[in-house]
């Protein structure tokens, strides 16, 4: 990346400045995404875990090797684009196979 500053190939401005370097070289290192034999199952953990608080999503994405940023981006596209064509689509939480736990203490 200096040699890439240096040549002009790249215009970074306040590179070579205390600190520039370190904030333009900084960097999140994602681990590829492992896939998972069971993807409901997965899923739908993460959904309850995220539901009580337990678990960030951004840490489920971020898993799967996807940048968080992107993948809100593009539901958000998706949206739009479903709005656009006048389509409604039921966003059904109920399962057969998840029964939610309630007691009298809660």
């Amino acid at each position: 990346m200096d040699y890439a500053v240096l040549s002009g190939d790249l215009d970074l401005p306040g590179y070579f400045t205390p600190g520039g370097q370190r904030r333009y070289q900084r960097c999140f290192w994602m681990p590829p995404g492992i896939e998972s034999v069971d993807v409901l199952r997965d899923i739908k953990g993460v959904v309850t875990a995220a539901d009580r608080g337990m678990y960030d999503p951004q840490d489920w994405i971020m898993s799967q090797g996807e940048d968080p940023e992107e993948v809100l981006s593009g539901i958000r596209e998706f949206q739009d684009l479903v709005k656009q064509f006048g389509i409604e689509l039921s966003g059904q939480k109920e399962d057969t196979n998840i029964q939610e736990t309630t007691s009298e203490d809660d």
